[in-house]
């Protein structure tokens, strides 16, 4: 990581707490001057800090911007966040021929597709998309229960992170209060020898703010970031299953 990453980082971890540019400074070996104008330069990205004389830096608890960096740091994959993309789905296709595993996220999606093949609304900073691909051999006549247990697994994280009740419908929808804010639209890549999947790529769609043509949505989501990480952590853990 680069500086400016480890300072980021550093401010994610003390969330709502303020530390000092003398405690970053000596933590990254670098002046307190190159400190100060690395914040600025993550303030000019959109990033809500505050610098208080005395005090130090603290990032914002309502920032929550997309950030590589902070949801690798828990997932421990490659991140891919693009400010829009047309389908993570798509994106994360290409990546994985040339990159291998790997985790997709966009702030907005321009084409995005729900299972049926619908258009799937995806607008600004309102949700979380993203699309996990990871090597997964999964018989095809099996393809059924990896659905429902991906479900489950996105299910569970919402709840950690968003302290709320969900259920799962119709084997990958997911409903909070009777309401559907969650879609699951899986694609893979087979070998047809073995008929078994090579690559499964989970599309992930979860409302998680107010927009137009929005109606429902997981209230309480604390960070996007670690609601992605934890996600991509319970569908990597189904793949070892």
């Amino acid at each position: 990581m680069n500086v400016k990453e480890q300072v980021l980082l550093a401010l994610e971890n003390n969330r709502g707490d303020y530390i000092s540019g003398e405690t970053l400074s000596a933590q990254l070996g670098v002046s307190r001057q190159y400190i100060s104008k690395t914040v600025k330069s993550l303030i000019a990205d959109g990033y809500d800090i505050r610098s208080v004389t005395n005090r130090g830096y603290s990032l914002s608890k309502d920032c929550d911007l997309l950030s590589a960096v902070v949801i690798n740091n828990v997932a421990g994959v490659k991140v891919y966040c693009f400010g829009s993309i047309d389908s993570t789905n798509r994106a994360a296709k290409v990546i994985y021929g040339k990159e291998g595993e790997c985790l997709v996220l966009s702030e907005r999606q321009t084409d995005g597709v729900k299972k049926d093949g619908s258009y799937f609304p995806s607008p600004q900073s309102a949700g979380l998309y993203m699309t996990a691909a990871i090597n997964a051999q999964v018989a095809l006549d099996n393809m059924s229960g990896y659905r429902s247990r991906c479900a489950y697994a996105v299910r569970s994280a919402i709840e950690e992170q968003c302290g709320c009740i969900a259920e799962v419908r119709n084997t990958d929808d997911i409903f909070v209060d009777g309401k559907k804010v969650c879609g699951i639209f899986i694609e893979c890549t087979v070998n047809a020898a073995t008929m078994r999947t090579e690559c499964v790529f989970i599309g992930v769609g979860i409302y998680t703010g107010k927009a137009e043509g929005i109606t429902a949505y997981v209230s309480g989501t604390r960070s996007r970031n670690k609601l992605a990480a934890e996600i991509f952590k319970r569908l990597k853990n189904i793949s070892a299953e």
